[in-house]
């Protein structure tokens, strides 16, 4: 078993699926990564043995990715940016508070999209699994906090990433998971999803692509405005 820094879980399917799916858990062999950035403070990966497991019921899809080695430090990271965090106007959560990393994005319709907090240890991880990814919330949760069922909105992209310090359920499209500490989560974002009131606090890190349309069309204008003006005399 190898240790990666931050290491994405390349997967490989060793049979055909037929059409594509396949029903019930799924183990797959994955690529394995050694410790080269270690001396940098990242947290360290550790892919599990065999490769990830994958749910798939019809075209609705879970997959376990990967899995840090050392939740504890994570868990201080992510307790070094509580006091940045705050309580939002999104009235699905609740007993929560959350900081936005990468790029926030607005609930406007078309959404805008505007400069969030930075951390390159954070910006390590979410590349390895998501190389063009843009948006994230790292969000507290008291016991008993949770979010209701939803789609994720507009402006963000079809798959998310997550991330906790504690076991949770994680109800995605009527279908229960129960999620483990540590361990690296894809799901489809645009398919109804739900945390039910946790029995206990937890972090957790989810991290986006953008969706391009809406991201695209949102910088094209802005970026003409910055443009320096033509003050020639011709």
């Amino acid at each position: 078993m190898s240790i990666g820094c931050f290491g994405g879980a390349s997967v490989t399917h060793p049979h055909p699926l037929p059409g594509g799916e396949q029903e019930g858990w799924v183990q797959q062999p994955v690529k394995r990564q050694l410790a080269e950035e270690l001396r940098l403070g990242c947290f360290p990966v550790l892919l599990g043995r065999g490769g990830c497991q994958i749910v798939v019921v019809g075209e609705k899809m879970v997959k376990a990715i990967g899995k840090i080695s050392n939740i504890r430090s994570f868990e201080d990271w992510c307790k070094s940016k509580h006091h940045l965090m705050r309580q939002g106007q999104y009235k699905l959560d609740f007993k929560r508070v959350f900081l936005t990393l990468g790029w926030s994005v607005t609930l406007d319709k078309p959404p805008h999209y505007l400069p969030a907090h930075k951390d390159e240890r954070m910006n390590k991880l979410a590349s390895k699994y998501c190389p063009n990814w843009k948006i994230s919330l790292l969000c507290y949760y008291e016991k008993g906090g949770g979010i209701k069922p939803h789609r994720d909105a507009t402006g963000y992209g079809p798959i998310g990433y997550s991330l906790s310090t504690t076991d949770f359920k994680f109800i995605h499209d009527g279908t229960p998971h129960s999620c483990k500490a540590g361990t690296i989560y894809q799901f489809e974002t645009k398919k109804i999803h739900e945390v039910p009131p946790l029995p206990q606090s937890r972090y957790t890190l989810i991290w986006w692509e953008p969706d391009w349309k809406h991201w695209n069309n949102y910088w094209n204008p802005v970026q003409q405005l910055e443009l320096p003006l033509d003050i020639s005399d011709n």
